[in-house]
């Protein structure tokens, strides 16, 4: 049982939704995300150890992407899959590549190589 009428609950119930998205938007991480590409002058390579690896001519070197083994930065074994299967995709069906980095500054023209290579956010 509530002492505050009825219609006048509504718009506090309201006011109280937005100011908990509010914080929760305020509490969130700042991210700087970049994409380097689209390009569809890419190549992929496979170690012995699982390492996948990307040339870009964004990059003109080769990038560390995931590994198909274990876990490399947080990507998953079944992340990297899909990641080395979306590039093949691209590349034998002539489609751009382009991949998002939380970097800011982004320079794609220098990124680490590699396993220096930064751990991408996403591929598309």
């Amino acid at each position: 049982m509530s002492i505050m009428p009825k219609s006048r609950r509504a718009p506090l119930a309201k006011a109280f939704a937005l100011l908990l998205a509010g914080l929760w938007i305020a509490q969130a991480p700042l991210r700087a995300e970049g994409m380097c590409g689209p390009s569809t002058n890419v190549k992929v390579i496979v170690y012995y150890d699982g390492t996948v690896t990307l040339w870009s001519d964004w990059r003109n070197n080769w990038t560390q992407l995931c590994n198909l083994d274990q876990p490399w930065g947080g990507v998953s074994t079944s992340t990297c899959f899909a990641w080395f299967a979306k590039v093949n995709a691209a590349i034998n069906d002539g489609k751009p590549v382009s991949i998002w980095y939380n970097l800011d500054p982004l320079n794609c023209a220098t990124l680490p190589v590699y396993g220096s290579a930064p751990v991408p956010v996403y591929i598309e």
